[in-house]
């Protein structure tokens, strides 16, 4: 699919607003980022230039420009409306991953209900349809540090009829 989409191309426009993610850059003193499933790119980018950051990396399995994992650690890792993309039996190893990507501060934006798209073989996209308090059991036990922030996320009434996104932040 993301050979045929746009994924990531937007979210530099439309993220950083709604989610204050510079403000939290800023508040943390987060010099280096890792986009974890950053699809094209647009968001690392965007926040590498508008909050000059040291370093800002994408990483994503299904593009092959980004698809090396950066062997090392970064003050901050965000994740936006990827999770959920998981297969199920290997979330907890993605968790694992993330809490070793990170030394500061980790931003996780997960969708919680059916995506409107399918994937090739039928199944629904979002193949992790979880409630909050599913993620926020595997987030505990698999990323180091409190979580500090917790809330649905505002939602466009043109495409949902409740919110669906919910955010975690993480503070090691």
């Amino acid at each position: 699919l993301h050979k045929t989409t746009n994924w990531g191309a937007n979210s530099r426009m439309q993220v950083p607003r709604v989610f204050n993610i510079p403000e939290l850059i800023e508040k943390y003193n987060v010099e280096t980022l890792l986009d974890f499933g950053c699809g094209q790119g647009g968001l690392h980018k965007y926040l590498k230039k508008s909050c000059k950051l040291k370093d800002a990396r994408g990483y994503d399995p299904c593009v092959e420009k980004y698809e090396i994992i950066p062997d090392y650690k970064f003050d901050m890792v965000i994740s936006l409306d990827v999770l959920e993309h998981i297969e199920p039996q290997f979330i907890d190893d993605t968790l694992k991953l993330i809490n070793d990507k990170f030394t500061k501060i980790s931003f996780l934006d997960l969708h919680t209900s059916a995506a409107k798209r399918l994937l090739p073989d039928g199944r629904n996209a979002h193949l992790i349809q979880e409630q909050p308090e599913w993620w926020q059991e595997k987030i505990s036990k698999f990323i180091d540090g409190e979580i500090i922030e917790q809330k649905w996320l505002p939602f466009n009434k043109n495409k949902h009829t409740r919110a669906v996104n919910y955010l975690f932040v993480i503070k090691k």
